[in-house]
């Protein structure tokens, strides 16, 4: 079977260090929303203008995750790594990968719960009930009886209606803060592996079922990619659709579960 090209943006790492004068932003700009602790997220807003590129860091145990804030709205971020302290730091750009501390904070998870972590909404997997996609998509499943019929009709309909995106691809991969918009990528029926996973992930995360997206490696993927795991009957299973809507469209043998075996997980969220 012939590896397929597939492209995500790489979350960028940050380097974080003291800069010679003031940040655009101070720490009383900064409101951290801890409400939602218990269910897994942590939600932060910039209320002044954003005049530089402007990260979160979230690490716990040395697991660290970097996320852009891309504008003042608020933008909720996972805590996924487990029941612990976790450290925050909001940091804006000084130069090439420097970073000028803004603030930090603190937030504790007592107890972890996967169930309620992967079934939010978050900045990668944005939705709502009032979306066109979750609307629609939500029609396809009105009739499932079981959790297991909802994704095999999910999958069915993403599989066979949604194309790669190889323009799309070659436009990301400069574009380190690209984010998926559900909506636009259910519109135009195509998209790179991020939209997939993100898109299958945010309509099975609307109706109950925890769902991750992972970033990683595939054995039969030459570059980074991402795909989705889905606790269905009480068991994680890997899925593809990214993979498995070019097979099909390929007429390559391929089977919906995938083996964990061939998958190497860097990030999950």
């Amino acid at each position: 079977m012939k590896k397929m090209m597939m492209l995500l943006a790489v979350t960028m790492m940050m380097v974080l260090g003291t800069a010679i004068g003031v940040s655009a932003a101070t720490k009383n700009d900064v409101v951290i929303d801890k409400s939602r602790v218990a269910e897994g997220v942590v939600s932060i807003q910039i209320k002044s203008e954003i005049k530089k590129t402007t990260k979160v860091r979230i690490e716990m145990d040395k697991v660290v995750y970097d996320y852009f804030i891309l504008n003042s709205e608020v933008t909720t971020f996972p805590l996924q790594s487990g029941a612990g302290t976790y450290k925050i730091t909001i940091a804006e750009n000084i130069s090439g990968t420097k970073y000028a501390v803004v603030m930090t904070d603190t937030v504790k998870v007592d107890k972890f719960d996967e169930k309620k972590v992967f079934t939010n909404s978050i900045q990668l997997i944005n939705f709502n009930g009032k979306m066109v996609s979750i609307v629609e998509l939500n029609k396809l499943v009105a009739n499932a009886k079981t959790d297991k019929d909802k994704l095999d009709i999910i999958y069915k309909f993403i599989t066979e209606n949604f194309k790669y995106d190889f323009d799309k691809m070659n436009e990301v991969v400069s574009n380190a803060t690209y984010i998926p918009t559900i909506d636009k990528i259910y519109d135009v029926k195509k998209g790179i592996c991020y939209d997939y996973a993100s898109l299958f992930a945010a309509i099975l995360r609307a109706n109950n079922i925890p769902t991750k997206l992972e970033m990683g490696y595939f054995t039969q993927v030459e570059q980074y990619h991402a795909w989705n795991r889905v606790l269905v009957d009480g068991k994680w299973i890997i899925i593809d659709t990214t993979y498995d809507s070019q097979a099909k469209e390929y007429k390559m043998k391929y089977t919906m579960a995938k083996d964990a075996k061939e998958f190497k997980v860097v990030k999950e969220y």
